[in-house]
């Protein structure tokens, strides 16, 4: 197939917004290619909408590490999602469909979004950034609007106003070396609270008691004695001697299996 076919058809694609593997196999084949040439499309697209797209109400089953402290470009929003916004101090064009965000890590309220622009995405995928506000700010959390995510690549250009929120947000949600540190443990993952990077599934246990979960929130850790500072975010059932709210050292395991596990083993 030619370059300029090949061209045609992507850009038909992302123009109709087609995704669907059936109908983009469809279109694919109008063209006059062969059925290995449309195939191997089909899975072009599904890579990309599987590695690039998301769908903003289920961002909470996506790692986490893709997405925050990224620059996010949510288009289709919704007519209530833009009617907030603008209730916020933002000027809201007609033509706005999207709207710039920074995704980050709020220690206690989770993964978040501030909204840094309006923008307007056509349908063959160009973007045009819109109004910015220095003065007024709006912060999603995660599954909590609706639309399309992509990540904004490096060569988008900000304005300066923009450029300013995006660094006031990220410096007033730094966390510890020691926070920032058991973020990047990919082994836990499994046990991290969808949407919470830093609220842990632990099991607490002791003698004569039967154990049992409890969420803990990563406060800092303790090279010396090998654990991890944690809050306990709930009141556990059996009596521990621990309750909500308390720090705990907790510690991590490997499994027969080979997955990790936090504990607590109380005397």
């Amino acid at each position: 197939m030619d370059k300029s076919k090949y061209n045609d058809i992507y850009v038909r694609l992302a123009t109709d917004n087609i995704t669907d593997p059936s109908e983009v196999k469809k279109i694919v084949l109008s063209y006059g290619v062969s059925e290995e040439e449309a195939n191997m499309i089909v899975n072009v697209v599904q890579q990309y909408e599987k590695s690039n797209v998301f769908d903003a109400r289920k961002l909470s089953e996506v790692n986490f590490r893709k997405i925050c402290n990224e620059l996010l470009l949510v288009y289709d929003i919704s007519p209530s999602t833009k009617a907030l916004i603008a209730n916020s101090g933002f000027v809201v064009e007609q033509e706005d469909n999207a709207m710039l965000v920074l995704c980050y890590i709020d220690h206690n309220a989770g993964i978040s979004f501030e909204l840094i622009a309006l923008a307007r995405r056509s349908k063959d995928g160009e973007t045009v950034i819109g109004h910015t506000n220095t003065s007024a700010g709006i912060k999603f959390r995660i599954d909590s609007f609706d639309g399309k995510v992509e990540v904004v690549p490096g060569t988008l250009k900000l304005t300066k106003d923009m450029v300013t929120k995006v660094t006031a947000v990220a410096d007033g949600y730094k966390v510890s070396e020691s926070v920032n540190e058991i973020r990047m443990l990919k082994k836990i993952d499994h046990l991290r609270a969808p949407g919470f990077p830093d609220d842990l599934l632990v099991v607490l246990a002791a003698e004569g008691i039967r154990p049992e979960g409890v969420w803990c929130r990563v406060e800092d850790t303790d090279e010396e004695n090998k654990v991890i500072k944690m809050k306990m975010l709930n009141e556990p059932r059996g009596r521990f001697g621990k309750h909500i709210g308390d720090i705990v050292d907790v510690r991590l395991a490997v499994l027969d299996d080979g997955d990790y596990w936090a504990y607590i083993v109380l005397e």
